[in-house]
């Protein structure tokens, strides 16, 4: 089954995470501009140069303290991230993938609203309330996890594990589609420098709130005797504390999870680091807040080129050999061009050519042998339980980060080191996928996967040489 056939399964749903995935990509992609607007200072303002704020002057001061609230915003989103994610994964299993997904997109819309009315408060109260929009955000993301359940639900409905590496295939190309719509919008609201962000934020509302209509006609996923056999005495009134104890009991009982956790904390720790690319350029290279964010726009069709060619390069050397050599890139090239990336541009654009190719194929194949090694009925607790290490991590991190960066830095040293923490975790997050605690297990289930594939081709192929034998003989 190709991405054709996973599109037509249940076109709606792929229709859905389209658009929503769109909007939080337009949405989230604004965070950086939006804080750097609310900046305020004494230096007068330069009608040549454009700082991102209608009272502040200073360029780098609008960079690093944009920066600062953004980091102090994220810290808000992951505290109710940690807090919420286990619990709606208890959600998501007893109630449905629906619910879950309503809950997600009531929140985003509360966060829009939110920061549409912070242009119109005071500095401090604005800060505020950017802070509380962020809060309101930090609920699970549908392109990290509700897509991701619904996939394996269907998978599950069709009693065919082998479709989950072209549905998720599907999911990638997707999301790669979709951001890059998102992006390219917030590139252009970018360059029209706004510094008051209300009107954008309205019809990103009438967005969210035409995906609540196409979820609320959707048909639920998961069926009701498997949200039956998920819920126990007290899931469906299940309080936060009850489930971080699930958590707790998840982590006691689960090897597998055990060995994921330091994987996905270490890609928390990415990822921190990684946001910080933007201010990084503008900062370090002078580029304007438009010219950051095409180089996120750029990722998103490089991701659909690597998703076209590499799925099939996969199946055709190994899916284990296609893994491995992206994995290698992020231990032997990645942490040595991080740390060149001071020095010029052009290690810049080749580092973000090969952290996409590093990404790509993985992250599809994968969490196609996640889904293996996890039991149906815990599937979403499970993601949870990731979620809420990863979520920990990069809530720690985030002051870390804003703490490392100084836009205002001219020596090599100080601009270089949120790029080298950041190299040391890519390093360690690549390693691990390799070599245990994961690495072994990863391959193992990534020959399964080859084996299964072959097993079915070599099927296919008999019964289509059995059926031309019998028209053969009918026709003789």
């Amino acid at each position: 089954m190709g991405m054709k056939e996973a599109w037509k399964r249940c076109p709606r749903v792929h229709a859905i995470f389209l658009l929503v995935c769109f909007t939080f990509m337009l949405y989230s992609n604004l965070a950086d501009p939006m804080a750097r607007s609310l900046v305020v200072c004494d230096e007068p303002l330069n009608a040549s140069v454009f700082t991102g704020s209608s009272r502040c002057g200073d360029r780098l001061l609008v960079i690093e303290r944009g920066q600062e609230l953004v980091a102090g915003a994220k810290v808000a989103r992951l505290g109710v991230t940690v807090a919420s994610a286990t619990a709606l994964g208890v959600v998501a299993d007893v109630r449905g993938r629906k619910a879950f997904l309503m809950i997600y997109l009531i929140a985003m819309l509360a966060s829009v609203l939110c920061n549409a009315c912070t242009v119109s408060l005071e500095p401090s109260a604005a800060w505020f309330g950017f802070m509380v929009a962020a809060a309101f955000a930090g609920f699970f993301s549908i392109d990290q996890n509700g897509y991701r359940l619904i996939l394996a639900d269907m998978a599950e409905a069709d009693d065919d594990r082998s479709k989950l590496g072209d549905l998720y295939q599907l999911q990638a190309f997707s999301q790669a589609l979709s951001s890059a719509a998102g992006l390219g919008a917030s590139l252009v609201v970018t360059t029209l420098h706004f510094t008051s962000y209300s009107r954008v934020c309205l019809p990103i509302a009438g967005l969210l709130g035409a995906c609540m209509l196409l979820v609320a006609s959707m048909e639920e996923p998961r069926s009701e005797s498997k949200r039956a056999a998920s819920a126990g005495p007290d899931a469906e009134y299940a309080s936060v504390l009850d489930t971080i104890r699930e958590t707790v009991r998840l982590l006691k009982g689960n090897e597998y999870l055990r060995r994921k956790l330091p994987i996905m904390m270490c890609g928390g720790v990415v990822e921190s680091f990684g946001a910080v690319l933007g201010p990084f350029t503008m900062a370090v290279y002078g580029w304007e807040q438009a010219s950051a964010g095409k180089l996120v726009v750029i990722g998103a069709p490089l991701m659909m080129i690597c998703l076209g060619l590499s799925m099939p390069i996969a199946r055709r050397v190994g899916e284990r050999r296609a893994v491995s050599f992206c994995l290698w890139i992020g231990i032997v090239a990645l942490p040595p061009l991080l740390l060149l990336l001071p020095l010029s541009t052009t290690f810049l654009h080749i580092t973000h050519a090969l952290l996409i190719m590093n990404q790509t194929l993985p992250r599809c194949l994968l969490s196609a042998v996640d889904i293996q090694l996890t039991d149906e009925g815990i599937r979403a607790r499970f993601n949870a339980a990731l979620s809420v290490g990863k979520m920990t991590i990069g809530m720690v991190m985030q002051p870390i980060v804003s703490w490392l960066f100084d836009a205002t830095a001219k020596d090599y040293l100080t601009q270089v080191r949120p790029m080298a923490i950041m190299a040391i975790f890519v390093f360690a997050v690549n390693f691990m996928q390799i070599f245990p605690p994961c690495g072994p297990i990863y391959m193992e289930g990534l020959d399964a996967m080859t084996a299964d594939r072959l097993a079915k081709a070599e099927k296919e192929r008999s019964e289509g040489l059995q059926a031309a034998a019998g028209e053969s003989k009918k026709e003789d």
